[in-house]
Order: C-alpha cells, then sequence, then structure tokens
C-alpha cells in the first residue's frame, strides 16, 4: 500500500511535533533553562519524586499509630432450614410426616474506637524517627540525583558549545585553505607552483569543507543528545545562548575546604548518614520487644436484633440488644523460642553494616574531590601548554606561508605545517572542553557548584 504526499507530510509532523506532556524547548536556551527542563522532564529524577511521596505518607502512618482507629460495622443474614426428624426428651430421633421449616434473621450494628498503646518501651516514637529518617533519605537521594542530572545536562550543553567552536574554527580553516589555493593558482600561472602543487591545495580545500560538513552533524547529533538527557523527544530547534564559562585555575582552590564541604553536606554522605540512623533505632525497637506491653482497648459500642422471620431481622436495625466493652491489656514476653535473640542479632548486624557503609561513603566522596583536583589541575597544565603550542604554530605557519609565496620552501613542507597548525589549534577546543568537564566533575564530587574562594 503506498502511502500519499499527505500522509507523508501528516508522518513528518508527527515525528517533529513534542509528545503531549513534554516541554517545548525555547529558541535561545540558557544552561540553567536547561537544567529546569531536565529537572521536570527527565524520567529517572522523575521516579524519584515519587519516593518522596511515599515516605511522606510513611510518616502520616507512623502519627497515626498513637491515634485511636474509628471503625463501624454492620451485618445482616437470614437462615432457612428444613428438617424430617427432631429429638425427644431423651435425644431420640423422631420422624415428622412432614417437614420441621425454620426461619430466622439477625442484624447488628457496631461502633468502635480501637486500642491505644499506653507502653511499648519507646518503639512507636522510634518509629517515627524512623519515617522521618527514610524522608531524608529520600529527599537526599533527590539531591543526589539532582547533581548528578545538573552535571550530565552541564556537560552535553557544553559539548554543542564545543561543537559549535569546532565549526567556526573549521570554517576559518577553510577560508585560509581557499586563499592558500588562490596563492598556488597564481603562482601556477606564472610558473612559480607545480600542477601537484595546485592539485594538493585544491585536495585540501575539499577536505576543509568535508570537515566543515562533520563538525556541522555532529553538532546536530549532540543537540538530541542533549534532549535526552532532558528528557524530551523528538528533534526540536533551539540555539544554546551561553559560552564556556571562565579558565578555572586550581591554584585558586582550597583542597582542605572543599573536602570538607563534601564531607558534610554530600547528598551521599547525608543518605548514609540517614540509614545509619534508621538502623540504630530498629536496633533499640527490637531490644524493646523484651519488655512489657500495655494497650488500652477503647469502648465499643454494639446493639441489634434477631427475628423468626426470613426477612424480618432487616428493618430492626436500630432494635435494643445492646452491648458496651472496654478494657486494658498487658503482655509480658517471657520465652520466645529464642526468636528475639535472632531478630536482635539481625538488626545489630544490619546496623554495623550501615555503620562500614557510611564511613565507606565518606572515603569514597572524599578520594572522588582529590581525583577530580588532580585531574582539573591535569587539565589546565594541558590547556596552557596546548595555547601556547598553537601560538607557536601559527606564527610557524605564517612564516612559511610567506616563504612559499617568495619561493623559499615547496608546497610539502608547507602542507606539513598547516596539518601540525590545524591539529594544535583543534587541541586548543579539546583542552578548553577537557577543563570545564574536569570542573563539572569536581562540582558533582563535592555535591553542587563551585563559590568563589573555595
Amino acid at each position: 500500500m503506498r502511502c500519499s504526499k499527505y500522509c507523508l507530510a501528516v508522518l513528518a509532523l508527527a515525528i517533529a511535533t513534542p509528545a503531549a506532556g513534554q516541554d517545548r524547548v525555547p529558541e535561545q536556551l540558557s544552561l540553567e533553562e536547561a537544567i529546569a527542563l531536565a529537572l521536570r522532564n527527565n524520567p529517572q529524577h522523575q521516579l524519584l519524586q515519587n519516593d518522596l511521596e511515599v515516605a511522606d505518607a510513611g510518616i502520616r502512618r507512623s502519627y497515626g499509630a498513637f491515634l485511636p482507629e474509628l471503625s463501624l460495622r454492620a451485618s445482616v443474614s437470614s437462615t432457612y432450614r428444613e428438617s424430617q426428624t427432631s429429638l425427644g426428651d431423651f435425644g431420640e430421633p423422631l420422624s415428622q410426616p412432614r417437614p420441621i421449616i425454620t426461619k430466622t434473621s439477625a442484624g447488628s450494628q457496631s461502633i468502635g474506637l480501637g486500642s491505644i498503646t499506653l507502653f511499648d518501651g519507646g518503639s512507636q516514637f522510634r518509629n517515627l524517627s524512623i519515617a522521618k529518617a527514610e524522608r531524608q533519605v529520600a529527599t537526599t537521594n533527590i539531591l543526589s540525583g539532582e547533581n548528578t542530572l545538573r552535571a550530565n545536562v552541564t556537560r552535553a550543553y557544553y559539548q554543542i558549545v564545543n561543537a559549535e567552536r569546532r565549526i567556526e574554527l573549521e570554517r576559518r580553516l577553510l577560508t585560509f585553505a581557499e586563499e592558500r589555493m588562490q596563492l598556488v593558482e597564481r603562482q601556477f600561472r606564472i610558473a612559480a607552483a607545480k600542477q601537484t602543487d595546485l592539485l594538493g591545495a585544491q585536495f585540501e580545500v575539499s577536505q576543509r569543507k568535508q570537515s566543515v560538513a562533520d563538525a556541522e552533524s555532529n553538532a546536530r547529533r549532540l543537540r538530541l543528545d542533549l534532549l535526552q538527557v532532558i528528557g524530551i523527544a523528538g528533534e526540536q530547534p533551539f540555539k544554546v545562548v551561553a559560552d564556556l564559562p571562565p579558565i578555572t585555575d586550581p591554584a585558586t582552590l582550597n583542597a582542605a575546604t572543599l573536602i570538607a564541604r563534601a564531607v558534610a553536606t554530600h547528598p551521599r554522605i547525608l543518605a548514609s548518614t540517614a540509614a545509619e540512623n534508621i538502623a540504630e533505632r530498629r536496633v533499640s525497637n527490637s531490644k524493646a520487644s523484651r519488655l512489657p506491653s500495655l494497650t488500652l482497648v477503647l469502648p465499643s459500642y454494639g446493639w441489634g436484633a434477631t427475628e423468626r422471620g426470613l426477612f424480618d431481622a432487616w428493618g430492626q436495625m436500630g432494635a435494643a440488644n445492646n452491648s458496651f466493652s472496654f478494657g486494658l491489656s498487658a503482655n509480658l514476653p517471657l520465652f520466645s523460642k529464642f526468636q528475639t535473640s535472632f531478630a536482635i542479632a539481625q538488626v545489630n548486624a544490619q546496623a554495623e553494616d550501615a555503620r562500614h557503609q557510611n564511613r565507606q561513603a565518606r572515603l569514597e566522596v572524599e578520594n572522588g574531590v582529590r581525583t577530580a583536583l588532580i585531574e582539573l589541575e591535569r587539565s589546565h597544565r594541558s590547556l596552557v601548554l596546548a595555547q601556547e603550542q598553537a601560538t607557536v604554530a601559527q606564527q610557524r605557519l605564517e612564516l612559511a606561508q610567506e616563504e612559499y609565496r617568495v619561493g623559499a620552501t615547496n608546497f610539502t613542507i608547507l602542507q606539513q605545517i598547516i596539518q601540525q597548525n590545524d591539529q594544535a589549534q583543534r587541541s586548543v577546543i579539546e583542552a578548553r572542553f577537557n577543563l570545564l568537564n574536569a570542573r563539572v566533575a569536581l562540582e558533582q564530587a563535592i555535591g553542587g557548584p563551585l563559590v568563589p574562594n573555595n
């Protein structure tokens, strides 16, 4: 079945149109706008938000343990029975000429407040603190996810900026190549250049055009990568408006201050500390199971009726067969077949694991900051050297071009110098982006953006 032009147009429109419920990307997209879009649309980040709702419900449930339970019950029933036998005065079965039919119905209602625990060794209060700590874990998981998402969006965003710088460089190199080709053509017309020189210059221009096309395709692909990180489907046209941030000099950073900040505020450490707190309270709860408990059974009131008719009780829901009850119960565990000891041993081991995991998290966060600082220093040193090499390569190329113009060198040597200069100029762009990546990695390691005097 062939699709008409109308079908193709509709299909193209469907591909270009964003899915329902997702945000559109503005034509001029800043970094902060990209991060804000990601926080609203990234699926993995939205999963973490759901955990916070569950944690809030857990806190409400823990508060509810201190309140009585209100319940209202109502029931009605009817019974129809036929029997051919009955019992005599001494319990002997008597046969009846006709079956005996029995019809009964009953209705009952009750309202009660359940019970309240008066003493349980403080377990209910610890359960409330556990619920609050679990919410803290959920909150820190969201912060940790936001920290990672911010870093991923920043990398993807500046990759586009880097790609656009690469396009500008390739276009500039193409312009220089076209100018050299014109120079070679003039030299060839006056027999000052060989035909191989002219062909080499033409080949270089063709290479530069291919490099420009590759750089433009790469930038388009990187835009799709950014949209994927943000959580938006389709290909939407937009321009990044931010340039690369100022160069970060590692000499201006204080390693001890950054490590202290990371250990105190990193979401992973906050989550592991909350998990250790939860484990310790569960140990206290398990030990409290050896203590006696005291429960107050709150008043309960019931009423109902029983009638001989099959449906007579259905209309007697308010009839007076009343009952009223309340009570007080106490429980003292004496021997539980070592179940309590086993439970205490389990939670003790879990608490010890949580302490080790918290210590491990602190070690890894500190090591992550130190490693990121080392990489930042290396990237900064590489950028400085790349800039020096690019300056020297550019000056050398200018001299070589002048020497070729006056016939002091040949085109083969000039091409080698051109290639070395191209590589040096590209290396500056890559070194600049690597330094930016190192800065983003450091911010991710300390758990937030760098601030002055860090």
